[in-house]
């Protein structure tokens, strides 16, 4: 005969006094189960939310703010030129004249593009001609 806590039978060992049956308790309730409709509408917003953020912070990696200036800070660093014909061969010497940010892999615009994003300057458009020293050959 089966015996214990378990199957809601006395338990005990042999030569003791039975011990009262001890229930335990059904198994918790299941994640939906415990989660009230309030809760669940608060998830749905939360996650909604998140993913509102997500498409934005896209939007403006893909460069749909202003056009990037040379003068900022970034642009500076990286010897960003809004026309690789202007790139200064003896600072860069591994720049070539058909380095273009419109054949780099970070340009997000399409090779015709006059401006297009790059993933270097997020919410900003760099110039499809211009070229800085972390160009690099776009695959294909």
């Amino acid at each position: 005969m089966l015996a214990g806590p378990e199957h809601g039978l006395p338990f005990s060992l042999p030569g003791e006094a039975p011990l009262r049956t001890v229930r335990t308790q059904a198994s918790p309730a299941t994640f939906g189960e415990t989660m009230s409709s309030s809760s669940r509408r608060h998830f749905v917003v939360q996650i909604i939310a998140v993913g509102a953020t997500i498409a934005g912070l896209e939007a403006r990696a893909q460069g749909t703010g202003p056009k990037l200036s040379e003068s900022d800070p970034q642009a500076v660093a990286l010897g960003y030129k809004d026309d690789t014909t202007k790139v200064d061969d003896k600072k860069y010497p591994k720049h070539a004249p058909d380095q273009k940010c419109s054949n780099c892999q970070l340009y997000q615009g399409k090779p015709t593009d006059a401006l297009g994003g790059c993933a270097l300057f997020p919410g900003k458009q760099v110039a499809g001609p211009g070229w800085c020293s972390a160009w690099n050959k776009k695959a294909g």
